[in-house]
């Protein structure tokens, strides 16, 4: 099973030499790419260096011999910044995607900054020492801008052969990088996206790296400050409290949703709205000016106490620049109070309570902080990086993020062979950072001063542990950061003039346990009248979050304890086990009491779905699928598990929840599951049979087919990866491969006519489902 998994990649290479046709009509080859460059532009040659391509000699500009031996130009329209020997035959390149024009500018500008930096100090420090006592290799950073087209970016970086790609702050643009171009050209990422747990579950070779925390871990901070602020305005405001939330349609959004609504407010989650009186709504970000003129006035209709905000700065200043306008002409209305992530902190947000001075005691938001063991570090960082660029901007946590992912990356590199330089050996040397906290190895700080001594010990095949600017250097067995530092946040005038200020509370990850310390606003977030009460139930929530990581049978945790991700051998520690059947249930939020019932349901037809090679029984056990893959069985990944009493519930979910260790519980695989006109419907975390209505009310994924035998003559069943999240399935004409899309079938001869030369192999992302993969 291994192998098979192993093999995957060469899979894919014959798909894509059966593609290579189309691919150049489409011009999407390596010598078509350069055919449809400007006149200018050098066409493909064949080489052995960089001397024997065409172009100036010793210029900037000059053509670059790719790892494949074909000249490319080294710098494209989105990829314009350079640092580095550019023709350095023994150089490492690397690439940075972040969004540096357009109103994130001046932010992912500093990202940028942040990631040269690095480069610079390690390049002159002399560079990165070979293991094999060869010459040390310089790095050659490739800065590319991720605003218009983040796709042809990282495709200009997977040409130049770049061992890894810095940023990409957006998880979308994380996604489609990682599903097109990092895992087929084993390109390493290192992302500062606030992306939700599930993006650990990829199957990505263990390629997808995670340089701040998770949704999910930020979401003890956001529920405490909630909380604290429904507390102080009760206090304030006489008649019962009503509150909005309006999420953004990202990864991040819908995340960050799914942990809030079985948060309790007034006695009842706030998922499950019928129960609030018409006192609580949820609203997804308007696609059009239009429908957010119009839902300003619904909002102004509503007249919300507390207006909970999940998505980026522009999301969230396009809506409250109107809305706030709006009650400019009714000075005598009350207004409401906004509680806000890290994603809407920018100078946008800074500029509307400048021109909205009553705005500012009203918004309230939590992000990173810097560990205070980690502050030194930062400290040092912040004095090198105003001095080379004077710019203020690196006092954000998550400008230093980039560069420690730059460190990272090189002390990984210097601890393994020169011939395995690729993302996936890169990846597995970074397990073997170890936690400061807890190991005897040596600790070193992220920096120049300490790089020499950091790299021989490497060199020497010894671990060691680091300090990183924003944070310890340390992930999990999923490449998602094990400890950080979370604040609340606010907006202060000091002065008369509006910046982000800091509010009392603070929140450790790895302890989950909560602190105060000296503010500057919002008083009333300390002292917590019950501080005890939330480090248990953050400890809980943690505990789950934990279970879902872990293994999703005994016997899964060992394999996966050296194989994170799906693929590398890493040195993470074991995953934790499920939870048993009759296990209390985590709290969902600070001060939640029992889950929500769940929604009426439609009754399935099928009582016994099959689950990998056994059948649940479905009045005491559920299916449950671990981690999300599109093809290839590994063995755990699919099993029967007992539903439990006092699982934790999904808001939405029909019948039992799945426990926490499901990242998808299969009630249904397809419509023919389920009868009176219902369809298997799919949220974050359960599927099951809805009616139409209902799962498009929720925003649910369709699971339509199980084979092409279930749609019209002429479609076929096509299966589409979410990574995010989970798969969809839908009748089309043809199943786009650009699109994670493949065929599902009942046989080898479903599969003829297929663009590739496929088989009909079963999937486990849905059992008992069967897809065209290419012959291996």
């Amino acid at each position: 099973m291994q192998r098979r998994l192993a093999l995957l990649p060469v899979g894919l290479s014959f798909t894509w030499l059966t593609l290579s046709g189309c691919h150049a009509v489409l011009g999407l080859t390596d010598f078509d790419v350069q055919d449809v460059q400007p006149a200018s532009t050098a066409p493909a040659y064949i080489c052995r260096s960089h001397a024997e391509c065409p172009g100036p000699s010793g210029s900037a500009t000059a053509t670059f011999c790719t790892s494949r031996r074909r000249c490319v130009s080294l710098q494209s329209d989105e990829c314009s910044r350079l640092a580095g020997p550019e023709l350095d035959a023994s150089a490492l390149v690397i690439g940075s995607l972040f969004k540096t024009t357009g109103s994130k500018a001046a932010t992912e500008l500093a990202r940028q900054r942040a990631v040269q930096l690095a480069v610079e100090e390690i390049n002159q420090q002399g560079g990165i020492p070979a293991r094999d006592k060869g010459a040390a290799r310089q790095l050659l950073l490739i800065g590319c801008d991720a605003t218009a087209d983040a796709d042809r970016a990282a495709s200009h970086l997977a040409t130049l052969s770049a061992r890894a790609v810095v940023g990409l702050t957006d998880t979308e643009q994380l996604l489609q990088v990682v599903r097109t171009h990092a895992i087929s050209s084993s390109m390493l990422t290192l992302s500062s996206a606030i992306a939700p747990d599930s993006i650990n579950s990829l199957l990505d070779a263990d390629l997808t790296w995670l340089m701040t925390l998770t949704v999910e871990q930020r979401q003890p901070l956001l529920e405490a400050t909630l909380r604290a602020l429904e507390q102080h305005l009760r206090a304030e405001r006489a008649e019962p409290l009503r509150l909005a939330l309006l999420f953004h349609y990202d990864s991040a959004g819908r995340a960050g949703l799914a942990a809030l609504r079985a948060y309790e407010f007034d006695g009842h989650a706030l998922g499950a709205t019928e129960e609030h009186g018409g006192r609580v709504r949820i609203d997804r970000y308007p696609d059009t000016p239009e429908d957010l003129q119009t839902l300003v006035a619904s909002y102004r209709g509503f007249a919300p106490d507390i207006v909970v905000v999940l998505g980026p700065e522009e999301a969230s200043t396009t809506f409250m620049t109107p809305f706030e306008q709006s009650y400019e002409r009714d000075a005598a209305s009350v207004r409401p109070h906004y509680v806000l992530t890290e994603e809407a902190k920018g100078p946008g947000l800074i500029e509307l309570s400048r021109e909205l001075p009553s705005l500012r005691e009203r918004i309230h938001g939590v992000g990173t902080a810097i560990p205070d063991r980690s502050r030194p570090v930062w400290e040092s960082f912040q004095r090198r990086f105003v001095a080379r660029f004077n710019d203020e901007l690196a006092s954000a946590p998550r400008v230093a993020a980039g560069y420690d992912a730059v460190y990272a990356l090189a002390y990984a590199i210097a601890a393994i062979e020169v011939e395995h330089e690729v993302g996936g050996r890169i990846a597995q040397a970074l397990h073997w950072l170890e936690a400061p906290e807890q190991t005897a190895a040596p600790v070193f700080e992220v920096g120049p001063d300490s790089l020499a001594l950091s790299f021989r010990r490497l060199n020497g095949g010894e671990r060691v542990a680091v300090y990183g600017a924003a944070g310890d250097l340390h992930w999990d067995g999923f490449g998602a950061l094990s400890d950080g530092a979370l604040e609340a946040w606010c907006v202060e005038a000091g002065s008369g003039m509006s910046h982000y200020g800091n509010a009392p509370l603070r929140y450790a990850v790895a302890e989950q346990r909560f602190g105060s310390r000296a503010a500057v606003c919002d008083p009333w977030l300390a002292p917590l009248s019950d501080l005890r009460g939330l480090d248990m139930r953050a400890q809980t929530g943690m505990a789950a979050r934990n279970s879902a990581e872990g293994a999703a049978s005994p016997g899964a945790s060992e394999r996966r304890a050296g194989e994170a991700k799906g693929g590398a051998a890493g040195a993470a520690a074991p995953a934790q086990q499920p939870e048993s059947a009759g296990a209390e249930a985590p709290a969902g939020a600070a001060g939640s009491a029992a889950p929500p019932a769940a929604p009426p349901t439609v009754e399935a037809t099928n009582k016994t779905l099959t689950c990998g090679a056994s059948a649940c029984d479905p009045a005491v056990e559920q299916c449950c699928v671990a981690m999300l893959r599109l093809t290839g069985p590994t063995e755990g990944d699919v099993s029967c598990l007992p539903r439990g009493a006092a699982a934790p519930m999904q808001a939405g979910a029909a019948g039992s929840a799945a426990p926490a260790a499901c990242a998808l519980s299969l009630q249904c695989a397809s419509d023919a599951d389920c009868k009176d006109g219902a369809v298997c419907c799919a949220d974050m975390q359960t599927a099951s049979c809805k009616p139409l209505a209902t799962c498009s009310a929720e925003m649910g994924r369709r699971l339509a087919c199980k084979t092409s035998a279930q749609c019209p003559q002429g479609q076929h069943c096509c299966l589409h990866g979410n990574a995010s999240a989970f798969s969809h399935t839908a009748c089309e004409a043809t199943c786009d491969i650009g699109n994670a899309g493949v065929r599902l079938c009942a046989s080898d001869m479903d599969c003829q006519n297929d663009a590739a030369s496929t088989d009909c192999n079963p999937s486990t992302l849905l059992p008992a489902l069967n897809v065209c993969w290419p012959r291996l």
